[in-house]
């Protein structure tokens, strides 16, 4: 039970009382489409709740869409802002960002000079990337 807050003239109250009726967590089911084995946390949403990968949701490089139970909704989250994952939504996550690498730096002729200062400060940013799930 949540608790929410009537304005009185004078101050708060905080009165206990359900906002909707919701099923324990315990019987919360999943969508069949969703793997269970690809929880992470985030510590500002539903308590530190599991949620689920999902996808790509096609905004920002690097942005996963992901799937709160506790809602019953999708939402956007990063990597940055993940604080517990399992193994599997580890690696998954690590070919998801390898794979939302923007491509490498080229010169006018089309070709990828590799000893270019370019294309060292590509290979930073792309080492940046794996770790916060952030493109800069």
């Amino acid at each position: 039970m949540r608790t929410r807050f009537d304005c009185g003239t004078q101050r708060l109250k905080a009165k206990r009382q359900p906002i909707r009726d919701e099923p324990p967590r315990f019987l919360m089911k999943l969508p069949e489409d969703i793997d269970k084995e690809l929880w992470f946390t985030v510590p500002d949403k539903c308590h530190g709740e599991k949620h689920y990968l999902l996808g790509n949701p096609h905004t920002f490089k690097g942005r996963i869409m992901a799937w709160c139970p506790h809602k019953e909704t999708s939402f956007f989250v990063s990597l940055k802002e993940m604080k517990e994952l399992s193994e599997p939504a580890r690696w998954w996550i690590t070919g998801y960002l390898r794979g939302n690498e923007p491509h490498p730096p080229i010169n006018g002729d089309g070709d990828t000079n590799f000893d270019s200062k370019e294309y060292k400060a590509w290979e930073k940013a792309c080492d940046e990337f794996h770790e916060s799930g952030v493109w800069k």
